[in-house]
Formats: structure tokens, C-alpha cells, sequence
């Protein structure tokens, strides 16, 4: 069944004698191109995040120069005089601990999508060069059925 299907091809296979060969379109894979854009930056290192983390470092006194045990205690001292040390600063803390939170899962996010984005590359290079040799395999045997027909 196989050999007879070779010896006779499909009807629309065949040229039309006559008439010129028609130039075939290779088939679009993708409307867009696969190839993956650079990586996004890290927003824990985003200068605005790095800044609010310094200025809560400063507010405590835990900066790399920090002064000596006794201005720290003195300085303490005055924190705990000021009126913002209640809730304020309870709340001002945990929206710092939320936004290096969220910095931090939207970086983890962001390699996740650099990856999938290089996997997409990848498998759409792999899908396009098997379908150009397939079209090269097809066009062969077009060829040799071409010249095998009487």
C-alpha cells in the first residue's frame, strides 16, 4: 500500500503541467519573535529600596559608622522622648518589611519569567528548524516523485 501510495502521489501534489511552479510561503511559527528579552532588574537593588532600608538603619543607629555605646544610649534616650515611637513606628517598620517582602517575590518572579522566556526560545528555535527540514524532506520526495512519474 505504501509503494503504491509513492508510485501515485496525491493529485494536488503533482505540478500542473503548464503552468509555472508555484513558489510556496514557509508557514509563520509565531506572530511575534521567541527570542527572550534581557533580564529585568532586581528591585531589592533598586536604589529607592536600598535608600528606605539605609534610613531606617540610620533612624537606629545601626549604620556602618554607628557611634559609640554611649551616644547610642543617649540617642535612645531621645527616641523614646519623641512622640513617633508608638504605633507609628511599629507600622512604619512592618511596611518596610512588606516592601523588601514584596521586592523580594517580585525578583524571585522575574527569574521565573527570564527562564520561562529562555525555555520559549528555545523550543521555538527546535520547533522551527524541525518543520524547515521537514519542508526540505517534503520538497525531496515532491522531487523524486516528480521524476519517478511517466
Amino acid at each position: 500500500m505504501v509503494a503504491a501510495m509513492a508510485r501515485e502521489p496525491v493529485p494536488d501534489m503533482r505540478p500542473v503541467s503548464g503552468a509555472p511552479p508555484a513558489r510556496e510561503v514557509p508557514p509563520k511559527m509565531l506572530r511575534r519573535p521567541a527570542q527572550a528579552p534581557p533580564p529585568l532588574d532586581p528591585i531589592r537593588e533598586d536604589e529607592q529600596v536600598v535608600g528606605l532600608h539605609e534610613a531606617w538603619a540610620r533612624l537606629h543607629g545601626v549604620s556602618e559608622g554607628s557611634p559609640p555605646a554611649q551616644w547610642q544610649r543617649v540617642r535612645g534616650k531621645v527616641r523614646r522622648s519623641l512622640p513617633f515611637v508608638g504605633p507609628e513606628h511599629d507600622l512604619l517598620g512592618g511596611l518596610i518589611r512588606a516592601v523588601d517582602a514584596l521586592a523580594q517575590r517580585c525578583d524571585e518572579l522575574a527569574a521565573r519569567l527570564q527562564a520561562n522566556e529562555e525555555l520559549t526560545e528555545d523550543v521555538a528555535d527546535s520547533f522551527g528548524t524541525d518543520l524547515t527540514q521537514l519542508r526540505a524532506d517534503v520538497s525531496r520526495v515532491r522531487v523524486e516523485l516528480d521524476r519517478s512519474t511517466p
